[in-house]
């Protein structure tokens, strides 16, 4: 907008939306404060998976690894019917959305370990990365996902950084297949983790 050379600029409804959003949290927001978990980084890596015809079509999973480099705590479930559908109304093959969904869940799941701290997200996925890093989806669902990870991340100070890793060095990959058994999460705790059975639940 401030490169634009028309004297006069349309701004439609998305644009006003955009505004009302960023003055209701700038309204909201707090103090920025100076503690100790500002020194210790927690990393994050999610991953989704999609493939049709199989008993499970759509999982996801994720992987909280400590600032001292160890696997905390991970979490992988299948997607509930009713959601996946809604994803289905807007891809044929939702695998973006399968990619953004873990990130809110495990920012749900985890804010008691990385609010006030630096998080770096690894993702494998170069279009939902992006998104988060935009916070604001190319579709209805990622929107509504976006919104509520932009939501959380302002509550609780989550000081986010989105990066990529390539998928064979993902440890949520073996997680969102439903599989536990990778050495290098010998020590870590599975917990159980409930995804929206439908968006409206996120608002």
């Amino acid at each position: 907008m401030a490169r634009a050379r028309q004297k006069m600029l349309n701004f439609d409804e998305g644009f006003l939306g955009v505004l009302r959003h960023l003055l209701t949290a700038v309204q909201d927001s707090k103090p920025v404060s100076i503690c100790r978990s500002l020194c210790h980084t927690w990393i994050i890596f999610t991953d989704g998976a999609y493939e049709p015809g199989h008993l499970q079509p759509a999982t996801f999973g994720a992987v909280l690894v400590s600032p001292s480099g160890t696997p905390v705590e991970m979490f992988g479930e299948p997607i509930p019917t009713t959601l996946l559908d809604e994803f289905l109304l807007e891809s044929q093959h939702p695998i973006y959305e399968m990619e953004v969904l873990p990130v809110i869940l495990a920012c749900k799941i985890w804010t008691k370990y990385i609010a006030g701290s630096p998080t770096v997200f690894y993702l494998d996925n170069t279009a939902a990365r992006s998104a988060c890093i935009k916070g604001d989806g190319a579709n209805r669902a990622t929107r509504v996902m976006l919104f509520e990870f932009v939501k959380l991340e302002s509550r609780f100070r989550i000081l986010s950084w989105f990066g990529r890793v390539p998928s064979h060095s993902n440890l949520a990959d073996a997680p969102s297949r439903l599989c536990f058994s990778d050495p290098l999460l010998k020590a870590c705790r599975r917990i159980s983790v409930v995804a929206p059975s439908h968006l409206e639940q996120w608002g």
